[in-house]
């Protein structure tokens, strides 16, 4: 009889009686009552043979204390057998950190307490901007609250970029007020991918790449088809002229960067 091989057979021997079920294991941590796309995204992208998980941080956990309950997460994830750990949503915003240097000094401690790879979605942002040389960016908050909308600015700046313009769909006249932008959900009509776009950088003036924030979905009323910037991104780019770097993208890149080193 023919030999069969497993499709996600692992490369590791069994230690102890624990042997992973994926040669490479990937995990999201995302906030409480956010249900994350990320995972089936990255999958899609993903080398063969790489297993997806998710986890989000306990609530009750973050609100006594957001750092303490992100290493809570990501310590679990990497004890279950991720090698990657990718941390998601608005929780960085809510940990009081400044800029990079912080975010890659907060990186650091979560890699150093878990022992597996950790990508922070911001750092995947401002890496992806240093990657292109960029100094003045437009941000497209997307679904930002005012907070959160402030927190990214503050962020980008004091990672040593100029921000010429940050704003919501509230703030680009786009959507009417803030109560319909939380009712939606982080997911909008597929016009509003392009027309974000386009509004912060008629804003902005002149920058060297617009960032778009969050992950958020875009519908196609005509085929009900659900995609996010990933998907949209090689429709979107060749109709604007400088690089439009998106969470997702980067983040994945960044993630796919550890799984293949």
């Amino acid at each position: 009889m023919k030999d069969e091989t497993v499709e996600n057979e692992p490369s590791e021997t069994p230690t102890g009686g624990n042997r992973k079920p994926f040669r490479q294991q990937v995990a999201f941590v995302g906030p409480p009552g956010y249900f994350d796309a990320s995972p089936t995204d990255f999958l899609r992208l993903a080398p063969e043979g790489t297993g997806v998980t998710a986890r989000q941080v306990v609530a009750a956990d973050a609100a006594r204390d957001m750092a303490r309950a992100i290493s809570q997460a990501v310590e679990a994830c990497a004890a279950s057998g991720a090698d990657v750990v990718a941390v998601v949503g608005s929780n960085w915003s809510k940990v009081g950190l400044g800029g990079r240097d912080d975010m890659v000094a907060f990186r650091d401690r979560l890699q150093a307490a878990s022992e597996a790879k950790v990508c922070l979605a911001p750092l995947s942002l401002a890496d992806g901007l240093h990657a292109r040389r960029a100094r003045r960016i437009a941000i497209d908050a997307v679904y930002a609250t005012p907070d959160w909308r402030a927190a990214l600015s503050e962020y980008f700046a004091a990672s040593g970029f100029s921000v010429a313009y940050c704003g919501n769909l509230v703030d680009l006249g786009l959507v009417p007020d803030l109560p319909t932008l939380v009712h939606y959900g982080g997911v909008f009509p597929g016009r509003l991918a392009a027309a974000s776009i386009a509004s912060v950088l008629e804003r902005a003036g002149e920058v060297d790449a617009v960032v778009v924030t969050g992950i958020p979905s875009f519908f196609d009323d005509a085929t009900g088809r659900m995609q996010r910037m990933v998907h949209l991104l090689p429709v979107l780019q060749p109709y604007v002229a400088v690089p439009i770097i998106t969470t997702d993208v980067a983040l994945y890149h960044d993630m796919i960067g550890y799984l293949q080193a």
